[in-house]
């Protein structure tokens, strides 16, 4: 059963991913327009199309809570699932970038993942029982923080 969720707008990763995708597409017309071998451009409008679906799947980020975990994801495509019994804890906390290197779906060399849109610092931090955490940017953190704790507790 789901007791919280927050979707929002992935912001600039739709729109980075949108003008890769656009710009493989030019980049086959151009191809072709020139004269080029067919295999470049089949190369370039062929990853055109690939990187539509991950244009889509960065639309949006969510993070539910459920009375057996906690589930962040990318457009319903990239996700992260922690059971309850798994969950240490869960804070408030600031996105930390260059531990992750950047802004998305990202993986640190620690273990720890984090689903993040550039620009929004504050984060919901979910420390798992393996030392490991899962971080996800959003605006108001502190209302998934009380719904994730509130089960723990239970």
């Amino acid at each position: 059963m789901q007791v919280y969720r927050v979707r929002q707008s992935g912001g600039s990763m739709f729109w980075i991913v949108m003008a890769a995708m656009l710009s493989l597409a030019g980049g086959a017309v151009l191809a072709q327009q020139l004269a080029a071998p067919a295999w470049v451009w089949g190369i370039l409008l062929g990853s055109a199309l690939l990187t539509a679906p991950l244009a889509w799947a960065f639309r949006c980020l969510e993070l539910r809570v459920y009375t057996t975990g906690v589930k962040a994801s990318w457009g319903g495509v990239f996700s992260k699932t922690i059971a309850l019994e798994d969950i240490a804890g869960v804070e408030v906390g600031q996105y930390q970038w260059l531990g992750f290197g950047g802004w998305g779906w990202r993986y640190s060399f620690k273990g720890d993942v984090a689903f993040s849109i550039l620009g929004v610092t504050p984060t919901l931090v979910v420390r798992r029982r393996n030392g490991r955490k899962l971080v996800v940017t959003m605006p108001e953190p502190q209302q998934a923080a009380d719904a994730v704790n509130d089960w723990i507790a239970a």
